[in-house]
C-alpha cells in the first residue's frame, strides 16, 4: 500500500488525493460486498451511534420525522376556502372605513423643538 505523500496547505487536494488512493485500491469484490451488505453495515453504524450519542440520535430522528410531516402528509390550505372565510360583507367594509383612525407615523412636534430649528436655521 502506497503512503500519501505530506499533506499540503489545500484540504481540497488532500480531499482528492486521499479519494485517489481509495479508489485505486478498490476492486469489483470489495464494492459488491458493500451493495449486498449495506443494510447491515448501516444497522450496525446506527445501533453504534445510538449507543455513543443517543440525543443526537434522537434529534435527528425527530428532525427527519418533521421534514417528512412537512412534505408529505401535511395537508395545504385551500386558498378558496380561506377567502371565503374570511371575506368580509359590505356592510362590515363600510364600518371598518369609517371608524379607521390612522396613527401619525412620527410624534407631533413640540414647541420647543420648532424654536430650535428656527434659531438653528437662522445659523445656516
Amino acid at each position: 500500500m502506497r503512503r500519501m505523500p505530506n499533506s499540503s496547505s489545500n484540504p481540497l487536494l488532500d480531499l482528492l488525493i486521499s479519494l485517489y488512493y481509495l479508489f485505486q485500491n478498490t476492486s469489483f469484490d470489495s464494492v459488491l460486498d458493500l451493495v449486498l451488505n449495506a443494510p447491515r453495515y448501516y444497522a450496525t453504524w446506527w445501533i453504534a451511534l445510538y449507543r455513543d450519542a443517543p440525543l443526537h440520535v434522537l434529534v435527528e430522528t425527530a428532525l427527519v420525522v418533521f421534514i417528512l410531516w412537512l412534505t408529505l402528509i401535511r395537508t395545504t390550505v385551500n386558498t378558496e376556502i380561506s377567502r371565503k372565510r374570511s371575506k368580509l360583507s359590505k356592510q362590515e367594509e363600510e364600518w371598518l372605513l369609517d371608524t379607521w383612525q390612522p396613527e401619525p407615523l412620527v410624534p407631533a412636534p413640540s414647541s420647543t423643538s420648532v424654536k430650535s430649528e428656527i434659531n438653528a436655521s437662522r445659523l445656516f
